[in-house]
């Protein structure tokens, strides 16, 4: 009855979440979030205690891990309350779990860790020895910043005794059972198969009770750990003096079914082989025979079965082999500290879970539970807050909750020298279509002065100046000999990019081409030349940088959200009409260039795939290797409409492009980069998936990236290049970085046409012609 009602509560619940517009993921976190805040209170009233709440890593599905908010009750009488510094992985179990190998399949949702250390901050009634304050090592409790236990289970830590040291307390315990029910005589060898934590800790626990020890593994890499950990032998599985070991105890720490065939191979006639755990993987043919001949008994010790063991006995071999060990460490007589391996972020689980389930060679780790800010770590007096029933689940977008700080070089240029100084005197070349934006991006930039603009065709020159204040040149020649220019922005029709850039490099005045570079990768090569050898700044209008979205992202990508970056997907799907082919989408000029590739150089993929290249590049710093590429092929002159791109980038990295502008209708343009660690989109709609605690942002969450269209980014684009012109730097947008693009371009044309993969570097390559 009671669960019928729980399941109708549930599904009431849902649906109520659902009218408020939550996903069916986002209502059941909900659920989940509003049913633990209720039972956590009906408890704590029952047992008239308060409610701490904390952070607890769950593994809630195979292959997944999250670092979530949790509360539980204070201690009670015979209780104590613990706030958990240092959590030490168990790599070998943890691993098996995570994968669900054999013999490890664990209930989801499941909480990880059993080998603790921190600070008491409560005791309930009826303890003794322990105080608020103590520092404990607490065994048998899940990876989580805090913890409520029986008293008997702590241990109090002694003095000279790290957090971290003590907190590897379970895992002794685990390898100090193993050597009990091997029962170890006066004088006896033992020798330890397998190196993990639980293998080294049999060894040196061992060898700390006055026994010889040899340790065979797989690999020599836990030579130099074993080493350090006071080894007499060291020994290869697979080398042949593993059966002239013959030691008396053999500990079988690895878990592997196949080891057992090892342990049996180096243990004495008539000796003890102690089984530490559990097998996990594809069970392996037991040698029977030979453990017959040579009259060796199997010993289970299993850790599950202590307690029970314990119990019989009428002693306590949990404390005693705990305190034991504290004992060890306080006296010197075993060192753990080269195991510790690496400090891991709480918030960052499910990246080293992921790097321990794909590398079976991870030495494992420790998480510092300090990392996780303390209002989130240890929240006393609990019991009055409301449930967060807002929270996204893991596949909503919520806010970074940090604010970034705004970059340096993509910040808008308002400083009082900016005003001080005379601005930038620039002349438009080109009052067409793009020509009109670059105009008014121009008028209203701090530090820079429209004073003349030009076209082929005059009235169009004439109509754009006389409403920005500037004057129509009548000429190219008026324009580079007037000499009240510094600058030129040249937004003419591609393949008149080159011979403009040369002359106004060659009249000392500084160049901004709309993109593309030029029209082909020599005039490119051109331009940048010229430029360069005469002195004057040159930039490429790709002002899409500057999207508050982008400049955000670029941010956390360099902070490692995406850890190493794996692929990129572009697509471009737009429908332009007739009209646009001789007119663009303003109709402002008459003229047919954009659909003739002598002029245009092509069709989308040069006039639109091009900012998309740049924003790649510019975001993660790869560097295109390869291009294949397939074009709706023009043998008439004409430029192609659609065109479909597989990029391979330097460092393996992928790259997938669709560009169209012939889709009809339409379709949203698509923009995501992905990495080992993460995953930025920035179109359609700007958000970030991470598992790095980088950014303020929370791992294994969605989170909404700022909304372009805020900023005005002709505008900033200029103030920037006319920042640079000032401070005698280059531009934020070089002139090798539009070469590198124009490459790009020219490679997938190069590809279309025949048939083969092309690397851009090549192209670079050739000398000019």
């Amino acid at each position: 009855m009671l669960e019928r009602a729980t399941r109708q509560g549930r599904r009431a619940l849902r649906a109520t979440f659902a009218v408020c517009g939550y996903s069916s993921a986002r209502a059941a976190e909900a659920v989940r979030v509003a049913e633990a805040w209720t039972e956590v209170r009906l408890r704590a009233g029952r047992r008239r205690r308060g409610v701490v709440a904390g952070q607890e890593i769950v593994w809630p599905s195979p292959g997944r891990a999250v670092l979530r908010p949790f509360e539980l009750i204070l201690a009670g009488p015979g209780e104590v309350t613990v706030q958990i510094e240092r959590s030490v992985v168990s790599p070998g179990t943890e691993r098996a779990h995570f994968l669900r190998l054999p013999n490890a399949r664990p209930a989801y949702p499941f909480r990880p860790g059993y080998s603790s250390a921190g600070t008491v901050i409560a005791v309930g009634a009826g303890v003794a020895g322990l105080a608020v304050g103590d520092s404990v090592a607490v065994p048998r409790v899940p990876h989580a910043s805090i913890a409520t236990v029986p008293a008997v289970h702590v241990h109090r830590i002694p003095p000279g005794v790290g957090l971290l040291d003590a907190a590897f307390v379970y895992l002794a315990i685990i390898a100090g059972y193993g050597l009990q029910r091997a029962s170890i005589g006066p004088g006896e060898d033992v020798c330890v198969v397998g190196y993990g934590p639980v293998g080294a800790l049999a060894q040196r626990l061992a060898a700390a009770a006055g026994a010889r020890t040899t340790v065979v593994t797989a690999s020599s890499r836990r030579e130099e750990d074993a080493r350090a950990g006071g080894v007499d032998d060291f020994v290869l599985a697979a080398d042949s003096s593993v059966a002239s070991i013959s030691a008396p105890v053999v500990v079988e720490a690895t878990g592997d079914p196949e080891a057992i065939g090892t342990a049996v191979a180096a243990c004495a006639d008539g000796g003890r082989i102690i089984l530490l755990g559990s097998s996990r993987g594809a069970a392996a043919e037991l040698p029977v025979w030979a453990m017959r001949r040579k009259r060796l008994e199997l010993v289970g010790a299993h850790i599950s079965a202590l307690p029970g063991e314990s119990r019989r006995a009428g002693a306590d071999w949990l404390r005693e082999l705990g305190d034991g060990f504290l004992s060890a460490l306080a006296e010197q007589r075993v060192r753990v500290d080269d195991l510790v391996g690496d400090r891991l972020d709480p918030r960052e689980a499910e990246r080293f879970y992921g790097r321990l389930a794909a590398d079976p060679t991870v030495r494992g780790g420790w998480f510092d539970w300090s990392l996780v800010p303390s209002a989130e770590r240890c929240a006393p007096n609990a019991v009055r807050r409301l449930p967060n029933l807002r929270a996204g689940g893991m596949t909503e977008s919520n806010p970074l909750p940090v604010p970034l700080e705004a970059r340096t070089e993509q910040a808008p240029v308002t400083h009082a020298s900016a005003r001080r100084e005379r601005p930038l005197r620039f002349a438009l070349l080109g009052c067409g279509d793009i020509g009109f934006a670059n105009a008014h991006a121009i008028a209203g930039s701090e530090g820079a002065q429209l004073v003349a603009c030009y076209d082929a065709v005059p009235e169009l020159a004439r109509a754009l100046a006389g409403s920005l204040g500037a004057r129509a040149a009548g000429s190219e020649d008026e324009v580079f000999e007037a000499g009240d220019v510094d600058a030129v922005f040249i937004a003419a029709p591609h393949h008149l990019h080159e011979p403009l850039a040369s002359r106004a490099a060659r009249s000392g005045l500084h160049v901004i081409v709309e993109k593309p570079l030029a029209h082909c990768l020599a005039s490119a090569r051109e331009i940048v030349e010229v430029t360069r050898d005469h002195g004057v700044a040159l930039s490429v209008c790709f002002p899409f940088r500057y999207e508050e979205h982008v400049v955000a992202a670029r941010q956390l990508i360099e902070a490692g959200v995406l850890g190493v970056p794996r692929g990129a997907l572009i697509t471009y799907a737009a429908d332009k009409p007739q009209s646009y082919w001789v007119g663009g989408y303003s109709g402002r000029a008459a003229s047919d260039w954009r659909s003739r590739r002598s002029e245009s150089g092509g069709g989308v993929l040069i006039m639109n795939l091009c900012h998309y290249f740049d924003l790649v590049r510019h975001l993660t710093g790869l560097q295109v290797d390869a291009v294949s590429a397939t074009t709706d092929g023009r043998d008439d002159g004409g430029v192609e409409q659609s065109v479909g791109i597989s990029i391979r980038y330097e460092d393996g990295a992928v790259g997938s492009v669709f560009g169209s502008s012939s889709v009809r209708g339409s379709a949203p343009s698509e923009l995501r980069i992905w990495g080992t660690d993460g995953h930025v989109v920035l179109e359609p709609e700007p958000r970030l998936y991470t598992l790095r605690a980088l950014g303020g942002a929370q791992p294994g969450r969605w989170h909404a990236l700022p909304e372009p269209g805020a900023t005005n980014v002709r505008i900033r684009f200029v103030e920037r290049f006319a920042a640079a012109v000032r401070e005698q730097r280059p531009p934020d947008v070089s002139g090798e970085d539009g070469l590198a693009v124009q490459a790009v371009i020219e490679a997938a044309y190069d590809s279309a046409r025949t048939g083969a993969a092309i690397r851009p570097s090549d192209l670079l390559a050739e000398p000019a012609a």
